[in-house]
């Protein structure tokens, strides 16, 4: 069963949450895992936004490197970045690198293949 799991790096943004909050978040992402077959690995918690995160994304992009991951999943555009510049700055570093970014909570995937974010269909658009 686990050749079925493809290695998922989740990235969690704690910033300004309440601890029921950061449960709530921890269980959507879990349960987007369980539904697309992800397997959960180096998941790690910043109380920042990645594109702020600074030392912490080459640390990411190590990481997955050596431990054979190409996708990167956060909950939401704020867990990349605080304003649209930020988030596609920071889509872009890490598809340039190789990865695919998906957002969890509006079905926006950020591929090397593509220029601009695709989305899962099913899924309705989600603001920052």
């Amino acid at each position: 069963m686990a050749e079925n799991h493809e290695p998922v790096f989740v990235y969690k943004n704690r910033g300004s949450l309440t601890p029921d909050q950061i449960i709530q978040r921890g269980l959507r992402l879990k349960y987007h895992c369980e539904e697309n077959g992800y397997l959960q690995d180096g998941s790690l918690s910043m109380s920042v936004p990645m594109s702020q995160s600074g030392s912490e994304l080459q640390w990411i992009m190590d990481y997955c490197r050596s431990h054979g991951i190409s996708k990167i999943l956060v909950d939401g555009l704020l867990d990349i970045g605080r304003t649209p510049d930020e988030v596609d700055r920071t889509a872009q570093i890490l598809c340039a690198r190789g990865f695919q970014v998906e957002v969890a909570d509006c079905g926006l995937i950020y591929s090397p293949q593509n220029e601009a974010p695709e989305q899962n269909s099913g899924m309705t658009m989600g603001g920052m």
